[in-house]
């Protein structure tokens, strides 16, 4: 209901990718690009898997009175505006077109999804009770990220990023679900690829990827037990 908040969300983008371009050169033909709102799809996944979503894929969002507000007072024709659907694949069709028409298409962007999108992150775990199999928990977040229509149309984003923890894997917030062996990596990367494929064959960023490590014993450990966590 807050559309004031969308109006903003539509400027600042629109802001954001002005200064963008001022920062193309002939050695720099793409100044940049976005991870958009991360955390978002997940969140939106989770939230439904546990019933928390207030019909969030449903609801009436004013998709067309707000993206056409935030053109008029940034300065831009609003001729070229499509009419989306006023609901949640609307919003995200109208963020796609905005940086695509915008940006000029020079500025890549893509969304972002979450190893724990589908319920938690303790997948990757044998005997978790939940999906141990990358594929299966791939196919649940890409059906997801399909039926909101997310990879689709004339304007769709240009890779996918995912993102692990930002957490030091080691440390008390993480350790119970995030400190990994070689043979979780080899997990989450299937998971990263089904659903890369799945949706369109998407390139795929790996992004928020920690800086986990093993201490040293001239370390100062402030923050966990080496003895339990290295």
């Amino acid at each position: 209901d807050e559309n004031q908040n969308l109006y903003y969300h539509y400027r600042n983008l629109i802001q954001e990718i002005k200064v963008m371009l001022t920062y193309e050169d002939a050695a720099h033909p793409n100044p940049g690009a976005f991870v958009i709102s991360p955390d978002l799809i997940g969140a939106i996944q989770q939230d439904v898997v546990f019933g928390n979503d207030h019909n969030i894929r449903t609801m009436t969002i004013k998709v067309n009175e707000e993206i056409t507000r935030a053109f008029q007072d940034e300065n831009l024709s609003t001729s070229a505006l499509p009419t989306f659907v006023n609901d949640l694949k609307g919003y995200f069709q109208s963020v796609n077109f905005l940086i695509h028409h915008v940006g000029e298409c020079k500025i890549p962007f893509g969304y972002q999804q979450n190893v724990w999108a589908a319920g938690s992150a303790r997948w990757v775990f044998e005997g978790a009770g939940e999906f141990n199999d990358p594929v299966s928990e791939a196919i649940e977040v890409a059906d997801f990220m399909n039926d909101l229509e997310l990879y689709t149309g004339d304007w769709k984003p240009d890779f996918i990023a995912f993102d692990r923890y930002e957490r030091d894997c080691f440390g008390p917030a993480a350790v119970q679900n995030y400190a990994w062996t070689a043979k979780h990596w080899d997990k989450y990367l299937v998971f990263c690829k089904e659903i890369a494929e799945r949706i369109g064959n998407a390139p795929i960023m790996l992004w928020q990827i920690p800086g986990g490590h093993m201490a040293t014993t001239d370390e100062v450990l402030t923050n966990y037990s080496v003895s339990l966590h290295s």
